[in-house]
């Protein structure tokens, strides 16, 4: 990661209006850890380019891994203003809603998400996150179900999913999603 912030540091020297360097090296940053230096990044590359829905969200991502779902929620709301039909903003924010316990809210954020790309695995297995902590079950399982046949090589949603039928009494199916 080091020698690819140095590389784009060095395209910044070149042309300081380059925004996709920013942007990847923000990329760079967050990937390592350093939110801080992401944002910081992100915030350069959307000044250059105040429609730059990728520089957004992905500063949206740095601010709610840095524990403020506030200003998370103001870029998601931001690149969803600029761009509505872009899923993966919907999925974000709805996250951060998720976090705050806005339940309600949250799923009809990853209801959006999913209307968006019915092909959005991590959308679908969030909404099933938050109908799972709503009580709705039935529909939990079948979003994990989902998100599983969309993408079989991610864990987290076979563990979500083995956890809701652990905590439903399902112990021997359960113990199907942990082997």
């Amino acid at each position: 990661l080091q020698q690819a912030i140095e590389d784009f540091g060095e395209a910044i020297k070149l042309e300081r209006s380059f925004v996709d360097a920013y942007f990847n090296r923000g990329l760079a940053y967050f990937a390592g850890g350093d939110t801080s230096k992401a944002i910081s990044d992100f915030d350069q590359a959307v000044g250059r380019d105040p429609g730059f829905i990728p520089g957004i969200n992905a500063r949206g991502l740095a601010w709610a891994a840095a524990g403020r779902q506030d200003l998370a929620l103001i870029d998601y709301d931001q690149a969803i203003a600029l761009a509505p039909n872009f899923a993966p903003a919907h999925n974000n924010r709805a996250v951060a809603l998720l976090t705050t316990g806005e339940l309600a809210a949250a799923l009809a954020g990853f209801d959006a998400a999913v209307a968006l790309d019915r092909e959005y695995a991590a959308a679908f297995n969030n909404r099933g996150v938050a109908h799972k902590n709503l009580g709705n079950i039935y529909l939990a399982a079948a979003d994990f179900t989902r998100a599983i046949a969309l993408d079989g090589k991610k864990t987290k949603p076979f563990v979500d999913r083995g956890l809701l039928r652990f905590e439903a009494g399902n112990f021997v199916r359960a113990a199907d999603n942990f082997t």
